[in-house]
């Protein structure tokens, strides 16, 4: 055991000996939830001991915010090109319509007409042109 005067001169300076702050500490951790309530979770000694845990914290919250907008972003540009990719769809199908429409064989000979061509009534033939022999 420690003497008196020992004991005194062990005791810090609030006045409190190192058996009283074990004790008080004890008491504090086993009820978390009355330290939050009264406050004492915000003093300078917890503040600094879960620092590290708050700059983690911080740092995840950060990243989250940073990767939804980063999905809204592509979730927009998504959306933009689907409507892009229908838009030259569309014009695709009309496009090719006209074109199926223009190249049809009566609507040419109409278009054709006002030159003076006329459509073939007999199908094409073969001419043959026979080189002359120079050796």
């Amino acid at each position: 055991m420690l003497k008196k005067s020992e004991m005194d001169s062990e005791q810090n300076i609030a006045g409190e000996n190192p058996e009283e702050i074990k004790q008080k500490a004890k008491k504090q951790k086993k009820n978390p939830l009355k330290g939050i309530i009264e406050g004492t979770i915000l003093t300078r000694e917890n503040v600094v001991k879960q620092l590290p845990f708050l700059i983690y914290m911080v740092l995840v919250a950060v990243l989250y915010i940073a990767n939804s907008y980063n999905a809204e972003k592509t979730i927009i540009e998504s959306t933009r090109t689907k409507k892009l990719n229908e838009e030259y769809r569309y014009s695709y199908i009309s496009t090719h319509s006209k074109l199926m429409n223009v190249s049809r064989q009566s609507e040419l000979a109409h278009k054709l007409v006002n030159t003076g061509l006329k459509e073939l009534k007999a199908p094409p033939h073969k001419i043959f042109v026979q080189e002359p022999e120079n050796k």
